[in-house]
């Protein structure tokens, strides 16, 4: 893989507001059963109650203790960032630790904007706003292929790992969708948006937020069906670019992106 600085590459300015939010456990609770011993497919928290296996780790608190969920996510030398370069249609990535930026060994690549990455699988999901598809790839390259095209403006993406599902915003349709990443079972969740672009999943409620950047900049949010749809903040935003999530807090942390010529540039950390 080339290695390649982009540290010139964007200019922009950041807005962080910090939202609380409501703690919720989303599992189902008739899958929660006391006991001393679990079997092997249990995980126990502190309190003896055995939950599946698959729950440890998944974003969701299901012990009391919140065992579960303790020592997911790490600051240490395997956490990754990605960026897409819309100047140079490449996609590179870094470590944490040093962030020298290599390029991945991919082709085909036009304008992309939005990058994902399924830490599973180790899989790269991407937009590209002039191909107007989103596509994937292992890291190093490999079984590279479109996911899905002749969309409109694939601006956003969100790859919910707990779902296996892309979810993506399209600024010329004014839609959300999603899709299966083998291409299948495509559906709209929301349509007649204002230029939606940064799009999450919060884990801990299992909801859907996205900016939109029209006439009127808002940040919203609806659970992932597209039911019960809300204004989180219309006031006080210029161009609403960006969106994250504070997984070690009880905030909802938003990013807004302001660029005079237009955004080229979209940073995933994983």
């Amino acid at each position: 893989m080339e290695s390649s600085s982009v540290g010139n590459a964007l200019y922009f300015g950041l807005l962080v507001l910090l939202l609380q939010l409501d703690p919720a456990i989303s599992s189902d609770a008739s899958e929660r059963q006391t006991g001393e011993d679990c079997l092997v497919d249990k995980f126990t928290c502190n309190d003896t109650v055995c939950i599946p296996i698959s729950w440890r780790c998944d974003g969701l608190v299901d012990c009391d203790d919140e065992l579960d969920e303790a020592s997911c996510y790490s600051d240490e030398p395997d956490s990754i960032v990605f960026v897409t370069d819309l100047d140079e249609g490449a996609i590179f990535m870094a470590t944490t630790t040093n962030l020298t930026f290599t390029q991945l060994p991919l082709t085909g690549l036009q304008t992309p904007v939005a990058v994902d990455y399924d830490p599973v699988n180790g899989i790269v999901y991407w937009t590209d706003s002039y191909n107007r598809s989103i596509s994937s790839a292992h890291i190093d390259g490999t079984n590279q292929k479109t996911v899905i095209d002749g969309l409109g403006t694939p601006d956003g993406m969100y790859f919910d790992v707990q779902t296996k599902t892309i979810y993506w915003t399209d600024a010329l349709h004014n839609t959300i969708e999603a899709v299966n990443p083998n291409g299948t079972g495509r559906h709209n969740i929301l349509s007649g948006l204002d230029k939606p672009r940064a799009i999450i999943i919060v884990s801990t409620n299992r909801m859907i937020y996205w900016t939109e950047w029209g006439d009127s900049p808002k940040i919203e949010l609806c659970d992932l069906n597209g039911k019960n749809r809300q204004v989180l903040i219309d006031t006080g935003l210029g161009w609403p670019n960006g969106i994250t999530y504070d997984r070690g807090g009880e905030f909802e942390m938003l990013s807004t992106l302001f660029h005079p010529m237009g955004p080229n540039l979209w940073l995933e950390l994983v």
